[in-house]
């Protein structure tokens, strides 16, 4: 299980202090050259100063060039699709300095310590002869084969088959099953003991995101483990007050940023990418689809007390 650091304030606390903050004093936070000292409280921006500067610039040009537009996102007027269609189309006129190979730099501790709490985790399944592991979302696999690997060789099993669904992968792997949501529909077939979803939910557009997920999470097997990884804070309420809009509204621009730099083609199509990110009311609304009880265990957050990124893990009687 995961070690579980207690929290008492939410993220967007954290980084804009009281959550009775108002539209127009976010606006001016944002605006001020000070914004930088800000943002350094996100895990990313303090450790890659690069990705926080061009954040700010980004958030900077935004207000000033779409000012009623950012006060209709504070207020929850405004829809996600056309606040992110706006920032991609802004943002790609500039130059990026993040580089994807100090990103992974970078972030290569955090993503050994993640491995290492979800391997801690994954070997205490029951032993058995074949394990069927499902990337959701997945491209890839490769955080998926080396689950497989570190299975294989703590005993957990002889062999893992490694199932993908991604409907917009382009890549190809002869290793890899890919299998579509629909065909998870009836009864019988494949049953998972394994579901991991990276990065991804946040991604997903509304009228898809528990469905496609739902179809998957009724085929864990019996003694099965779901592993959600997710960017933000799984713990706070649906976003309602403007420090938790302009928390999200922050995420969003790293996570372009970011994916400009990993993965520019998928910026190419502004109207092709989407990302709202979820709260515990969400979950809720993935978790109906279980078909049995499970056992949730509690986001794991970092030391400094603003959560990064989320683990969650279910396990399946």
């Amino acid at each position: 299980m995961v070690r579980v650091v207690r929290k008492t304030t939410n993220n967007s606390e954290l980084i804009f202090g009281s959550n009775s903050i108002t539209s127009r004093q976010v606006i001016e936070m944002l605006s001020s050259p000070d914004s930088a000292s800000m943002c350094r409280k996100l895990g990313i921006f303090r450790s890659y100063p690069i990705i926080g500067d061009e954040y700010c610039a980004m958030a900077r040009e935004f207000i000033a060039a779409h000012g009623e537009l950012m006060t209709r996102l504070l207020s929850g007027e405004a829809v996600e699709e056309e606040v992110i269609q706006v920032l991609i189309r802004n943002y790609l006129n500039y130059p990026s300095q993040v580089s994807a190979k100090a990103f992974f730099e970078i972030t290569a501790t955090r993503d050994r310590a993640l491995n290492a709490a979800m391997m801690q985790h994954l070997s205490a399944l029951s032993p058995r002869d074949s394990i069927n592991i499902l990337g959701y979302g997945a491209d890839s696999c490769a955080d998926e084969r080396r689950i497989a690997e570190g299975l294989i060789k703590r005993g957990a099993c002889k062999e893992a088959i490694i199932f993908r669904y991604n409907p917009f992968s382009s890549l190809q792997h002869s290793d890899i099953n890919d299998v579509q949501s629909t065909e998870m529909e009836g009864m019988g077939g494949t049953e998972f003991d394994i579901v991991l979803a990276f990065w991804t939910l946040h991604h997903v557009f509304p009228e898809h995101r528990w469905s496609e997920i739902g179809a998957f999470l009724k085929r864990v097997a019996p003694e099965g483990t779901v592993v959600i990884l997710e960017e933000g804070d799984l713990q706070s309420p649906p976003s309602a007050s403007p420090a938790e809009r302009a928390y999200h509204f922050m995420v969003l621009c790293q996570d372009i940023i970011v994916n400009r730099a990993l993965r520019p083609e998928w910026l190419d199509t502004p109207e092709n990418f989407y990302a709202k990110y979820l709260s515990s009311q969400d979950m809720q609304l993935m978790e109906a689809y279980f078909p049995r009880p499970f056992q949730r265990h509690i986001p794991s957050i970092n030391r400094e007390g603003v959560i990064d990124e989320t683990i969650l893990f279910y396990d399946c009687p």
